[in-house]
């Protein structure tokens, strides 16, 4: 555990030195909340320590120079610490004493999200790396880098399942963990689970503003997907999801409050997505595309766009380097993807272009339901709202194109269609079902708001 809290420290005072100056740039009147810091420097930190790992190859120079990257980032806090503020503001009662001390919604969210984080962590402590896609592509791979030193072009080649051209934040981040502690088990590399679950509830903290939507989203995540064992088991297919789910989430706010440090969030979220597995780059660009559509129809002004865009610049550049980095060395190491490196694409889809196969793709997705209730609820908003809130049709655009895309890559899998729909749907369908989760529990949020403003509830 003591490794893991160390590394994670390391990932936010390295974020710093991206986070800080963003925050500058995006600067309004007022002093800047350090929660936003916080969160910001937190997933900055897990890209800047990935630009590093791949520019220098080797882990130990990489810490030295993360190191420095602390420090500095450390002397920029002390410089420009009278520019934040804690974020929280504790105030007695009007007698004198603190026995009715108002709790805000944005304290309960935090802490119903912490509540959440702190069961998982403790989980996934407890368990040993035995599941599959855990122990055979995502944590052998760490253990390579671990006893490697570092990433290495024949990483992967001698493992016909462990996908050497698949992202390494993973890897990476559980190579360092076991680097920091000076041993490896079976165990203690999952503490990279624990770093991931800290970032992303904490950014669904941030994500919510009412304490019913956030409520509404773990209920719909209950009994949709349930309790899901990827949340805690090592596959990286939950995070990505959850990643892919919380940078829509900012784009649609960033629509709708046009604040651009949410649009901030959503790129740096998307960069740490396009790390995760190759499903990720493909889904930062969809995301990335229809959210770069629905803020051009949303924005009114030039002066809106313009405001803190070298922040934003800042942030895009250090969300795609990463990815960047790591394809160069693909390219550089002579390594290819299974799915593209297979030929007869053509003759594949023609041949389950029929109905069977079709549904049988579409029953192993098992996305309809979902993305039913969302049309339903958000066709209700829109009739509330009127049509200008077309940032809330974001969920269900990038659901349906990510759909398409997996229909496209069943549709001409080399391998035993069968096969590959049990092996993988479940898992691969969790980006489509978290994003519509998300939409209907904003879409619900939003017709509780009215029905209670009409029948003067308490919202």
């Amino acid at each position: 555990m003591f490794a893991t809290s160390l590394l994670l420290l390391h990932l936010v005072f390295s974020g710093l030195v991206v986070a800080l100056p963003v925050l500058l740039f995006l600067k309004r009147p007022g002093k800047i909340a350090l929660v936003s810091l916080l969160g910001m420097s937190f997933l900055a930190g897990m890209l800047v320590n990935m630009v590093l790992v791949l520019i220098l190859q080797s882990l130990g120079p990489s810490f030295a120079v993360g190191a420095m990257v602390d420090l500095a980032g450390v002397v920029l806090l002390f410089l420009r610490r009278d520019e934040f503020d804690g974020g929280f503001v504790l105030a007695p009662s009007s007698a004198g004493g603190w026995s009715e001390l108002k709790v805000g919604k944005k304290t309960v969210i935090f802490l119903l999200c912490a509540v959440a984080a702190t069961l998982l962590v403790y989980h996934a402590l407890l368990l040993p790396i035995d599941a599959w896609d855990a122990r055979s592509v995502w944590f052998f791979g760490a253990k390579k880098i671990y006893y490697a030193g570092g990433l290495f072009s024949d990483i992967g080649r001698d493992s016909l399942f462990e996908h050497a051209d698949y992202p390494k934040l993973i890897p990476v981040l559980a190579a360092q963990i076991a680097q920091i502690a000076g041993y490896w088990n079976e165990y203690l590399p999952l503490g990279v689970v624990a770093i991931l679950l800290c970032a992303e509830f904490l950014m669904l903290a941030a994500l919510f503003e009412s304490i019913v939507a956030l409520l509404l989203f773990f209920v719909l995540l209950i009994l949709v997907v349930g309790i899901s064992p990827y949340l805690t088991n090592g596959y990286a297919d939950m995070h990505l999801a959850i990643l892919a789910m919380l940078a829509c989430g900012f784009f649609v706010k960033a629509g709708t409050r046009r604040k651009q440090v949410d649009v901030v969030f959503g790129v740096l979220l998307l960069g740490l997505a396009a790390c995760i597995k190759n499903e990720g780059l493909v889904l930062a660009l969809i995301i990335g595309l229809v959210a770069t559509i629905v803020l051009v129809v949303s924005v009114r002004s030039r002066a809106a766009v313009l405001r803190g865009s070298r922040g934003l610049v800042m942030a895009l550049i250090v969300a795609a380097l990463p990815a960047m980095l790591w394809k160069f060395r693909l390219w550089q190491w002579g390594i290819s993807n299974d799915l593209t490196a297979a030929t007869g694409w053509g003759g594949r889809f023609m041949d389950r272009l029929n109905f069977t196969d079709i549904g049988a793709i579409l029953r192993a997705i098992h996305a309809a339901p979902m993305l039913l209730l969302a049309l339903l609820t958000w066709i209700v908003v829109i009739r509330l709202k009127g049509r200008r809130q077309i940032a809330y049709f974001l969920p269900i655009a990038c659901s349906v194109l990510y759909l398409a895309v997996l229909l496209l890559v069943y549709m001409t899998t080399p391998s035993d269609l069968a096969w590959h729909l049990g092996t993988s749907a479940e898992r691969v369908a969790l980006p489509i079902k978290l994003m519509l989760i998300y939409g209907a529990a904003l879409y619900l949020n939003v017709i509780y708001k009215y029905l209670a403003y009409r029948w003067h509830w308490r919202a």
